[in-house]
């Protein structure tokens, strides 16, 4: 058994992850998860760029 995590973060130069929210069976929806993370960076005014995704 493992684990699965949706992370949120800045890569580059410098590294910085922003968020985590674990995965679990009930919450596969990857879009709501995507959405949750960005919605939060907008709380934390935090202006994105590029993004990159990898499932």
């Amino acid at each position: 058994m493992g684990y699965e995590y949706c992370t949120l973060d800045i890569i580059g130069g410098d590294k910085l992850t922003l968020d985590v929210i674990p995965i679990s069976a009930l919450k596969k929806d990857y879009s709501k998860l995507i959405e949750y993370l960005f919605n939060r960076l907008e709380t934390m005014n935090v202006k994105v760029g590029t993004v990159y995704l990898d499932k």
